[in-house]
């Protein structure tokens, strides 16, 4: 509210280094938002990617929600915020996309990274040292089952918090889009799959006995099918979700 100057200038930047490739390495896909440019000096030196002069990684889940609840954040605020969406920025491939189009491939990501068992999910790639998790606890140590033993993040995995980023940003999306001209056929998919992702969310990761949300699901080790089991640690992540839409009509 103080600096939208901050914020027009931040989504710009994002904007301008989103993923248009698919790379082990940093976990860039198309769509996906950045989650940072690393100091550590060893990454720098075994980063050998000439075209990425930036370093950048996209190991984040949540980042690229954000990314799209902040557009909406900064339209509702700004007097005339709407006309960003028509601003353009040049990508790291050279092509030039509108704002809008940045929307448009974003929530794309977050639909194809939805599970058959309507979670948005995300699973390690990069063999990269000292980058574990994906959410906003992205420590080696951050999850920790009731035994105290380690979830493991090297399968795939949901984070309560994505789920209520990605629902808000899907239908934020739609709500951005609708009104366009060359997407607004995508916003009944993006309100489609939000919807999907709701159920998900008080289904698979809400504790009916307890009254709490877990604090995320892991991929069964034992399991061939990828069967996801509830890590029923309680702690503070579900925090994190209390500003969620997905909450307005319960």
């Amino acid at each position: 509210h103080d600096n939208p100057q901050i914020a027009h200038d931040v989504i710009l930047k994002l904007a301008q280094f989103q993923g248009v490739a698919s790379c082990q390495k940093s976990e860039e896909d198309p769509g996906k938002i950045m989650h940072e440019q690393p100091s550590d000096k060893l990454l720098q030196l075994i980063w050998t990617d000439k075209n990425d002069p930036e370093k950048l990684v996209y190991f984040a889940g949540d980042s690229t929600p954000m990314f799209i609840n902040l557009i909406k954040d900064y339209i509702e605020v700004v007097q005339d915020g709407h006309k960003i969406l028509s601003e353009t920025v040049q990508k790291k491939d050279g092509q030039t996309e509108s704002i809008v189009d940045c929307v448009r491939n974003s929530a794309n990501w977050i639909v194809d990274n939805i599970g058959s068992d309507g979670l948005v999910s995300v699973k390690r790639r990069s063999k990269l040292e000292n980058f574990f998790g994906h959410g906003w606890k992205d420590s080696a140590t951050a999850y920790i089952h009731e035994d105290g033993s380690l979830v493991r993040t090297t399968g795939r995995i949901v984070y309560p918090e994505i789920q209520t980023l990605s629902y808000d940003a899907l239908k934020n999306a739609a709500e951005l889009i609708e009104q366009d001209d060359k997407y607004w056929d995508l916003a009944e998919t993006y309100y489609l799959q939000a919807n999907k992702i709701k159920r998900a969310i008080f289904s698979s990761l809400w504790n009916n006995d307890d009254q709490y949300f877990v604090s995320c699901l892991e991929q069964d080790p034992k399991s061939k099918q990828m069967r996801m089991m509830p890590v029923e640690t309680v702690e503070s992540t579900a925090g994190r979700m209390l500003d969620s839409r997905i909450f307005d009509e319960l």
